[in-house]
Parts: C-alpha cells; sequence; structure tokens
C-alpha cells in the first residue's frame, strides 16, 4: 500500500511541475530536465510514469479541457434547464474565452496544436462527445461517421487555434467563437436555424456562465 501511494504522489508531483512549467513557458521551450528538476525526480522515473512529454502534455490538455466542461455544466444546472447543445456552446465559448483572455494558455495551445499533440490524445473524447449528441438527438449517423466528424473538428480547431496566433485570422473574437460553434454543429446536419437559436442563446447566457483561469489550468466560475 505505502509503495503504491509513494508511486502516486510521484506521479502527481510530476504532473504539477509540468503543468506548471508549461504554463510559465509553453510546451516547446519546457524540456524533460526542466520538469525532472522542479519534480526532483530522474529522467528514469519520469519515462517510467509518463514515457514522454508529449504524453504529460496530452494528459494536461484533456484535464483542462475536462476542468472547463465539469464547471460549465456546473453552472448551467444550478441556473438552467440542461440543454445539452447549449451547454456545448458555452463550453465552446468559455474555452476560447479562456485561449483568447491568457497569454499562458494561448501559448500552450499553440504549441500543441501545432505539434498535432490533441489529435493524437483527444480524438477518443471528440469522438464520443459527437456520439453523445446523435445518441440524444437520435441523429441518423454512424460511428464511422462520427469519427470522421471527430477528426474534422479537431482539425478545425488546430486551424483555428495555429492561425489565430499566427496573425492570419484578424476577425473579432466572438465571430471565431459563433463560427466554432457553427461548424461543431453542422457537422451533425443541425437545422441552421436551431444553430442560430444555441448562438444567439450562448451568446445571452454567456456573461453569467462565464469561467476564470485560477491555477495553472484550473478553472472555476468567475463570480466564484
Amino acid at each position: 500500500m505505502k509503495k503504491y501511494k509513494t508511486g502516486r504522489e510521484t506521479k502527481e508531483n510530476i504532473m504539477e511541475a509540468a503543468r506548471e512549467l508549461f504554463y510559465e513557458k509553453g510546451y516547446k521551450n519546457t524540456t524533460y530536465n526542466d520538469i525532472c528538476e522542479k519534480a526532483n525526480v530522474n529522467t528514469g522515473t519520469f519515462h517510467y510514469h509518463f514515457q514522454t512529454k508529449r504524453k504529460v502534455a496530452g494528459i494536461i490538455y484533456n484535464n483542462f479541457m475536462f476542468n472547463i466542461k465539469e464547471e460549465t455544466g456546473k453552472l448551467i444546472s444550478s441556473k438552467y434547464e440542461n440543454d445539452l447543445k447549449l451547454c456545448t456552446a458555452l463550453e465552446i465559448t468559455n474555452y476560447m474565452n479562456l485561449f483568447f483572455s491568457d497569454d499562458h494558455v494561448k501559448t500552450f495551445f499553440y504549441d500543441l496544436y501545432s505539434d498535432n499533440i490533441p489529435l493524437e490524445y483527444a480524438l477518443n473524447i471528440m469522438e464520443n462527445f459527437f456520439q453523445l449528441h446523435v445518441e440524444a438527438f437520435k441523429l441518423p449517423i454512424d460511428r464511422d461517421y462520427v469519427k470522421i466528424i471527430a477528426a474534422t473538428n479537431l482539425g478545425m480547431e488546430q486551424a483555428l487555434i495555429v492561425n489565430y496566433c499566427s496573425g492570419y485570422l484578424t476577425l473579432p473574437e466572438q465571430q471565431i467563437i459563433d463560427y466554432d460553434i457553427e461548424l461543431t454543429y453542422a457537422q451533425m446536419n443541425i437545422d441552421h436555424q436551431e444553430i442560430e437559436r444555441i448562438i444567439q442563446k450562448a451568446q445571452e447566457l454567456g456573461p453569467q456562465i462565464k469561467l476564470k483561469h485560477v491555477d495553472y489550468f484550473k478553472v472555476e466560475p468567475l463570480n466564484c
């Protein structure tokens, strides 16, 4: 029992060190040695728990996205009737606003998307996300098509993040958010009027369901 606890604590310590370094320095500018030194472990211990720096970054990215989803869901369920489409639109809104408003998050995401890390570590999560919608709304979409949608959606996110950071995209932030929501639902052949309803409602409720970054890729309600 003691050995398991020590191993778990070591793994969590490495994750904590990596989260802080990735936030402060970015993914590309953080080395294995940086993480090991901050976590007070040797490289062998690091590789035993995570194998690669990419894997650590992928886990941190997924945990951050889940944290946004979870906190957004809590705010909606405490104030409004649960609406899966609206909840998703507000998750996208919060995710993009956190990206736009924090240069550290922006650098981390740019580094990861430039290196295709979300495509490697978040594809199954994205597939399950779309499958949830297919089942909830009884959409005539099979699993193979869901996989195509998931891969396409992550590719779209990659293009938005990388090209915004490079300066190629100079659209207003709200327009990029609305476009992201629109494409997410257009891929599932959701009626255009329904998509417009979702976007309008998300714009109305967005300020009340807003999150803030509090501690190295962790979020909480803005008015907490």
